[in-house]
């Protein structure tokens, strides 16, 4: 049996708008991660920068300056600066590396990030009842879904970095509002 000659267009249709759909939805789910880092910074005095960076922190582990500002795009003076804050907030520590005490890496103090985990639990609560909805093939594909976007959007973000922080221009050749100097 033949596929009608509109088949393969409608295909590519479906195909073209599954793909807009997700997008809209991981845009979505970015907007709300941003909210909510928001919100439970703002409880603890914290901005939503510093709050991201000792969550990757505390996933890492003990980690260096260095490799903490590759992992979230800013310079190494940047970072420095936001540990010292985290420092001083009482979340974070500098320590030496055990095979090179030349080196220093800085991690969670232990305990200091229980009340912050407290905050996220109910929402953890109800993403994993979600999810243990899904059979073990259907999560499969999603873990491997979000590991190649979160390894392609962490990609982008470097080339964003890269490419230097002056904003593009409009089709005109415009500067954005904001990034238009005055004379």
């Amino acid at each position: 049996m033949q596929e009608p000659p509109d088949q393969p267009r409608k295909d590519a249709t479906a195909h073209a708008e599954a793909i807009s759909r997700i997008g809209m939805l991981m845009r979505g789910i970015g907007a709300q991660s941003a909210m909510t880092s928001a919100a439970v910074a703002s409880r603890f005095g914290l901005n939503t920068t510093d709050l991201e960076c000792l969550d990757l922190i505390v996933m890492r582990g003990p980690v260096t300056a260095g490799a903490l500002a590759q992992a979230v795009g800013l310079t190494p003076g940047s970072v420095t600066v936001l540990i010292d804050r985290l420092e001083r907030a009482g979340y974070a520590e500098r320590i030496r590396g055990a095979s090179d005490r030349r080196q220093v890496l800085v991690q969670a103090r232990p305990g200091a990030t229980a009340a912050v985990a407290a905050v996220y639990r109910g929402m953890e609560e109800r993403l994993t009842t979600l999810w243990r909805a899904f059979s073990p093939r259907d999560l499969a594909l999603i873990e491997t879904f979000l590991a190649r976007t979160l390894d392609e959007a962490a990609a982008a973000t470097r080339q964003i970095v890269a490419d230097g922080n002056q904003a593009p221009a409009d089709a005109d050749g415009r500067l954005p509002r904001q990034s238009r100097r005055r004379t």
